[in-house]
């Protein structure tokens, strides 16, 4: 579903030239026009992750999303450098990091759970159910490891365009071998305790593609589709399909083959194509789940092969459902995209775009000042403690000699002058100084960070907790709305 397809004198190749031949997975005809819809959504979903936003400053999703993951972890890069540059400073202050960090430190100083209210039929508070159900919510959450998962999901709304949590129960079969009375030896199939029960999820950005980014509101429930994809083992991936979807009598999960995924080139053709993936992914397949709320349908395609109900493929509604009256006072269940999602703060103030501006997106350019700064102060230190000499005479002298301690042979006779252009380091200085300033202002104050420093009055300490207070209570507000859809999520 997922792969490179080139055609080459009208026949179709892969990436490395080898003629691709027709599948022999060939479902029934509702499948096979169900894979080219859920092809053509994901094709839409991938372009949009790719298309440049004036939210993200011209950039795509996922580079926004990789510049900020670069700002958080300081990173410095490997890239080739001319002998006469590797002089040059190419450290990275942690400035930026240790903002971020200090932010985190006082949001988990409090753990938060989901909070639940009831209300009986008389529409008077329910107390007795509503504490039963937070019981029960807390006890999932904690064997679901929500502690650590909640540590992470906070840290990702700070580095990334948003943070994103699926709820999901799982029911995973193990292979066993029993002995019986007769010493000999029997095979069943079992539930892996250890691996099935409620799981939570903390989706990396580019696993997870929705169908529009300006869908009238962020609730992730407004999507028209979202589509969940995964890069598993293939040994996971059998433990939790083989043998549990069947087709004129044959296991579906037989067509599924590490490394490989299926492609559809013609949706007039209907003929699926087998495409190798790339070298890193020899020994796993694509796990792709599409669900389509309006529709009530959720699809699973493993390697390109559907996993599901091929009697009536459009008969496959979603796991996740929540309860709703109706209006004949009768109970229904409806389908809901098992998915929360919040951020730092907004980005678009009427709350049309889905994304959120990070806090790596909004210390970026502080954070290059003060690298920038930093850099030019210590590589002016060096030319001013180690100079390089100017030297006039007959000798051949190129900008090799522009590195602190330089010097070339000359003629007798030759004159040399030491560097003295004199370096603006207090400037620089003041610049970090600055830069370092306007970031406190944008994020949290060093001082809320723990770091003290001699001259800092009371009055400055209040400011830095007042303007903590208030960054703190946007953030906090935007960490208790994805508290309470998890909790949502869960109570489903």
């Amino acid at each position: 579903m997922v792969g490179q397809v080139i055609l080459k004198d009208g026949a179709p190749v892969s990436g490395n030239g080898n003629k691709l031949e027709p599948s022999q997975y060939n479902p029934p005809t509702q499948v096979k026009e169900l894979f080219a819809r859920v092809q053509k959504d994901f094709q839409t979903a991938w372009m949009l992750q790719q298309k440049p936003f004036d939210e993200f400053d011209g950039y795509s999703l996922l580079q926004r999303a990789k510049m900020d993951q670069e700002t958080f972890a300081a990173f410095v890069g490997v890239e080739y450098v001319t002998q006469q540059n590797k002089w040059r400073w190419k450290g990275r202050k942690n400035t930026a990091r240790n903002k971020l960090i200090g932010i985190l430190a006082h949001v988990i100083a409090g753990m938060l759970y989901p909070f639940v209210f009831a209300q009986n039929e008389q529409d008077e508070e329910d107390k007795i159910t509503a504490k039963a159900m937070r019981v029960l919510i807390e006890e999932r959450l904690r064997k679901a490891d929500y502690e650590v998962k909640f540590f992470y999901s906070v840290l990702s709304a700070l580095v990334n365009p948003a943070v994103t949590i699926e709820v999901e129960y799982i029911e995973e079969l193990t292979t066993i071998r029993e002995k019986m009375k007769s010493g000999e030896y029997t095979v069943r199939q079992v539930v892996d305790e250890a691996m099935s029960g409620l799981f939570i999820h903390l989706i990396p950005i580019d696993e997870i593609l929705f169908g529009d980014f300006f869908s009238g509101t962020a609730d992730v429930q407004a999507q028209p589709f979202i589509i969940r994809q995964r890069r598993i083992s293939y040994d996971k991936a059998r433990g939790k399909y083989q043998g549990r979807f069947f087709h004129n009598g044959k296991d579906q999960f037989d067509y599924v083959q590490a490394g490989k995924t299926r492609c559809m080139l013609s949706n007039e053709e209907q003929t699926l194509f087998d495409v190798e993936l790339d070298e890193a992914d020899r020994n796993f397949v694509q796990e792709i789940t599409i669900r389509y709320r309006k529709d009530d349908l959720e699809l699973t395609w493993v390697g390109g092969i559907g996993m599901f109900d091929y009697e009536n493929p459009y008969n496959n509604p979603f796991a996740h459902r929540r309860m709703t009256l109706g209006r004949d006072n009768s109970w229904y269940t409806i389908p809901m995209y098992p998915f929360a999602m919040s951020g730092f703060e907004p980005i678009d103030p009427s709350g049309r775009f889905l994304w959120f501006k990070s806090a790596a997106y909004k210390e970026y350019w502080e954070d290059r000042k003060i690298n920038e700064m930093d850099r030019m102060l210590v590589d002016g230190v060096k030319l001013d403690v180690m100079k390089p000499m100017f030297l006039s005479g007959v000798a051949k002298v190129d900008q090799s000699v522009m590195a602190p301690g330089a010097t070339v042979a000359m003629p007798q006779g030759a004159s040399a002058t030491a560097y003295s252009l004199g370096p603006n380091l207090v400037q620089a200085y003041n610049t970090i100084v600055s830069a370092e300033k306007d970031m406190s202002e944008s994020t949290q104050d060093k001082i809320m960070s723990g770091q003290t420093q001699a001259g800092i009055t009371a009055t400055q300490t209040n400011e830095a907790r007042v303007n903590a207070r208030i960054f703190l209570g946007v953030f906090g507000f935007m960490v208790a709305n994805l508290v309470k859809q998890i909790g949502e999520l869960t109570m489903d």
